[in-house]
């Protein structure tokens, strides 16, 4: 379109338009020079040789402070915290742990039953398929056998009658099966000493033969560590749920349990659920 086509508001609107441009570069300009003219002339410190009294007693000597690695965290950082081994890089500290059990605490949440356990725990729906009960999910997804120990303490918070436990799968990918048998013993003592309630070990659940080949997982590994768990359950008073025998087909996850090879679909979650259903709404 010609300009002198335009009607007069349209050709002010681009007059403004055009000023407005130019007069923010001149700004632009005129501050970066500003800049650069105060670090020109900002005076330099010029250290000098302090004046030494022949009398003066020697100055102490200064201690370095040692260093800290990302591996070596302290509590000064934060004060009150506690640092906690949490098998990664970096510790984290305890009062995120302690801050969470407050909150719940402030909720005064008082739960039937709790579920522990890692992203398999986590995008299930108990819920819903126990309307009658106040169900406490408590999966993290990721997390480990180290992981749920160090955050068991909110048990004595919602104080729930029963407790089911499934983690391991994260563990087993990365440690070895003796490494993760003492973690999980650690797990289930301490989980033993944060109520009165019934205690229900779940074993590790089938994975598909190429998740097995990612994560160099074998179901043999998987059958023989589920064994470890049924003879903890018989050590700790706790009852062993084995899911494992209900989900798998030669070792591996039946195709129409899981979307992803290692996650459960509907189908394994109505599996699960009719699993526990004896133990939640027979007592």
């Amino acid at each position: 379109m010609n300009c002198k086509n335009l009607r007069k508001n349209d050709r002010f609107i681009i007059i403004c338009i055009i000023a407005s441009v130019i007069i923010a570069l001149i700004a632009t300009i005129a501050d970066n020079n500003h800049k650069q003219s105060e670090i020109e002339t900002k005076p330099v410190a010029v250290e000098t040789e302090p004046e030494v009294s022949e009398t003066a007693e020697p100055a102490p000597e200064e201690t370095a402070p040692a260093e800290n690695t990302d591996s070596e965290q302290t509590t000064a950082e934060v004060p009150g915290a506690i640092v906690v081994d949490s098998g990664s890089k970096f510790p984290h500290p305890m009062y995120i742990y302690s801050g969470w059990d407050r909150c719940l605490e402030q909720l005064q949440i008082d739960c039937d039953i709790a579920f522990l356990g890692d992203s398999i725990t986590y995008y299930s729906y108990f819920d819903q398929m126990f309307p009658d009960y106040e169900i406490c999910n408590m999966g993290i997804p990721g997390d480990t056998i180290r992981g749920v120990k160090e955050r068991t303490g909110v048990l004595e918070t919602i104080r729930p009658e029963k407790v089911f436990l499934l983690i391991g799968v994260n563990s087993l990918k990365d440690d070895n099966a003796d490494v993760c048998l003492e973690k999980y013993t650690a797990l289930v003592e301490n989980v033993r000493s944060r109520g009165d309630f019934d205690l229900y070990l779940i074993s590790i659940l089938p994975i598909s033969q190429n998740t097995s080949t990612d994560l160099n997982l074998s179901p043999d590994t998987i059958i023989s560590f589920n064994g470890k768990i049924s003879e903890l359950s018989d050590r700790y008073n706790a009852t062993y749920l084995d899911l494992f025998s209900q989900l798998q087909d030669s070792g591996y996850i039946r195709p129409e349990y899981t979307v992803d090879g290692l996650h459960l679909s509907e189908e394994a979650y109505d599996v699960w659920a009719d699993a526990i259903r004896p133990y939640i709404e027979g007592n």
